[in-house]
C-alpha cells in the first residue's frame, strides 16, 4: 500500500513510503526480540531449502498485498518468492544483494537462498529485476530479465514507468558496517541511505541479512552485530515509513 503524495517537478523522483506497520516473519528467531512493531508471521519449516510441495503451506501465510516484511537471516531470502506473487500489477524488482541470488539449483527442484530469483523471473507481471551489489563477473549466465547496475545513481535504478518491489539484504554492506560472519559486499552505511532515500513508486518491500540467532552461528562481536542490526532496522523503517 502506498501513500499517494503530489509529484515535485522541482526533483528528479517521486518519494513515497509504506505506510502501515511491517510483518515479522518469524524464521529462526533473529528478528522477533527488535524494537520494531508489526505483525507476527509463522514459519513452519526449519529447513533453508524448500520444496515445491510446501510452496500452498507458505503462500497461505505469506501477507496480501505485499508491504514490508522482515525475513530473518539471509537463509531466508528465498521467501521474497511468495511476496513477489501477490504483487497484482506490473512491476520492477530491485534487489540490493551482494549475491546475485540467480544461481542455477544444486539441489534439484529446491528453493534456496542462492537461487530464488530464477523463480521469481518466471511471474508474468515481473517487468525486470535490477540488481544492485553483485559483482558481474561473478554472476554469469543471468536470465533475460535481469540486470546488474554497478555505479549508478538512484535516479538511475529507480527510473522507468513501472512502480518498484525493493528487496533488501544487509550482506550488501561492509563488514565493518554490519558484521555477519560470511562474503559481504563493500557498501557504507550513507550509501544504502542515499539508495532508500531515492525510492519511487514503492509498492513493497521486505528485508533480510539479520545476523544468525542460533547458537551454532556463533561470532566474536555476534551481539554487538544483533544490536547493530536492529538499529540498522530502524532505520529502514524510518525511510520507508512503517
Amino acid at each position: 500500500m502506498v501513500k499517494k503524495i503530489k509529484e515535485n517537478k522541482s526533483i528528479p523522483f517521486l518519494v513515497n513510503k509504506i505506510n502501515l506497520s511491517p510483518f515479522i516473519w518469524d524464521t529462526d528467531g533473529s528478528v522477533v526480540w527488535q524494537d520494531l512493531g508489526g505483525t507476527l508471521l509463522p514459519y513452519p519449516f526449519s529447513s533453508l531449502l524448500l520444496e515445491e510441495a510446501r510452496f500452498p503451506e507458505v503462500r497461505a501465510i505469506a501477507p496480501s498485498p505485499p508491504q514490508l516484511t522482515f525475513l530473518g537471516s539471509g537463509d531466508f531470502h528465498f521467501l521474497s518468492l511468495f511476496l513477489l506473487e501477490k504483487v497484482e500489477q506490473p512491476f520492477v524488482l530491485l534487489l540490493l544483494d551482494h549475491h546475485s541470488d540467480a544461481q542455477e539449483s544444486a539441489f534439484g527442484p529446491l528453493l534456496s537462498c542462492g537461487g530464488w530469483l530464477r523463480w521469481a523471473v518466471e511471474l508474468p507481471l515481473l517487468v525486470e529485476a535490477r540488481l544492485w551489489g553483485p559483482d558481474p563477473d561473478q554472476s554469469p549466465g543471468l536470465p533475460a530479465k535481469c540486470r546488474i547496475f554497478t555505479g549508478e545513481p538512484a535516479e538511475a535504478l529507480w527510473g522507468g514507468p513501472h512502480p518498484f518491489y525493493l528487496s533488501l539484504d544487509k550482506d550488501l554492506l561492509r563488514e565493518e558496517v554490519l558484521p555477519l560472519g560470511w562474503d559481504q559486499g563493500e557498501t557504507g552505511e550513507e550509501e544504502l541511505w542515499e539508495l532508500l532515500v531515492g525510492k519511487r513508486r514503492l509498492l513493497a518491500a521486505d528485508i533480510c541479512g539479520e545476523p544468525p540467532d542460533h547458537p551454532i552461528d556463533f561470532h566474536p562481536g555476534k551481539e554487538a552485530a544483533r544490536q547493530q542490526s536492529e538499529r540498522l532496522n530502524q532505520r529502514i523503517l524510518q525511510l520507508l515509513g512503517a
